[in-house]
């Protein structure tokens, strides 16, 4: 399993899929059989009425015996190789993992490009290795192209963390300007730099872009006194789905955001530092008016979360509400209907 190319990741294939491969298996095992008996008749028959034709393409074949055995098995290959390795492009769209008390922020772009935000859990074990390696796996994702850290917090980089050990490709870490240099930030570097994974800081402005989509960071434009008020705020913007990912920004933070905003009402709204009250103000929600939020939280955590306060205030932009604690994994996309909402145990519109 340590050799190059001896382990592919292909993601979860559909039913038909899976149905398609067996009978394209069977029928070119059978088929070989066939072709098997076939020439053992002509081998008896060869004796006597083999006619000169037959004689001279027999020679020609048994000169280079090997076509006869790699042509059809590279066919039957590469048409299993097509049922294995197909994955219809799904468009963009965003998923909020179920981590637990954390954060973990999937986006695939267009384009197939895959970015991840933060990514870590403070109740859930090993969340790297038994909730974000696997979802990714089941998507048939190879690599991250680029994943972003809002701040340092273990509920926001110990899934990353653990990806990282285990091998999974990471081309690019993005972090803010503005991120405290702790030991925290110190070992992130550490290990993008032993894994190859490219770092590059953002400041308020700074765009990565794929096709039909950009990720633009926001704040902070200055240094922070506060951990969470120095968190990375990331605007996105697709054709059919806008998207606003805060962090752990406090009330604070968020007003001095809203002051700048000019971007105007979002579809989308990750619900700053889990649901707390003490982010989630009325001067952001008002500026952004999003049309659902999530929020990413355990069902029993020690912090309140999702606080009552934030809740009620973020209904009072008639926003729809998804939990990740009710809903499992939470998946939203846009297209020329408009918005959708896909709930791992419920779904919606």
């Amino acid at each position: 399993e340590g050799l190059p190319g001896a382990v592919k990741i292909t993601g979860q294939p559909k039913i038909w899929m899976m149905v398609a491969y067996y009978v394209v298996l069977v029928a070119a095992l059978k088929l070989l059989h066939w072709r098997n008996l076939r020439e053992g008749e002509d081998a008896l028959q060869a004796g006597g009425g083999i006619t000169e034709r037959r004689a001279k393409a027999a020679v020609g074949w048994a000169a280079v015996p090997w076509i006869r055995r790699i042509l059809p098995l590279a066919v039957v290959l590469g048409a299993l190789s097509i049922l294995v390795f197909y994955r219809p492009n799904l468009g963009l769209h965003v998923c909020f993992l179920d981590v637990g008390q954390g954060d973990g922020i999937y986006i695939q772009a267009e384009n197939g490009h895959s970015f991840f935000i933060d990514g870590g859990s403070t109740d859930e074990k090993q969340v790297g290795e038994y909730r974000i390696l696997p979802f990714l796996k089941y998507r048939g994702v190879k690599r991250v192209d680029g994943w972003f850290v809002s701040h340092a917090d273990k509920d926001h980089i110990s899934g990353l963390k653990e990806a990282w050990e285990r091998g999974f490709p990471i081309a690019h870490l993005f972090l803010s300007r503005w991120i405290p240099r702790d030991e925290a930030w110190e070992e992130l570097c550490q290990l993008a730099e032993q894994y190859g994974t490219e770092v590059i800081y953002l400041e308020e402005g700074d765009i990565v872009e794929s096709k039909g989509l950009t990720l633009t960071c926001i704040y902070p434009w200055q240094e922070e006194a506060d951990r969470n008020d120095a968190s990375m705020v990331l605007y996105m913007d697709s054709p059919n789905l806008t998207a606003i990912f805060g962090g752990d920004i406090s009330t604070g933070a968020e007003k001095r955001l809203a002051e700048r905003y000019r971007q105007g009402q979002v579809d989308l709204y990750k619900a700053s530092h889990h649901g707390s009250d003490g982010s989630n103000s009325d001067a952001l929600l008002t500026a952004l008016k999003p049309g659902a939020a999530v929020v990413s939280c355990a069902r029993k955590n020690s912090y309140g979360h999702p606080g009552e306060e934030a809740i009620e205030r973020i209904e009072a932009q008639n926003s729809r509400i998804f939990y990740t604690m009710e809903g499992g994994q939470i998946t939203v996309g846009g297209d020329e209907k408009g918005v959708w909402v896909r709930e791992q145990l419920q779904q919606g519109r």
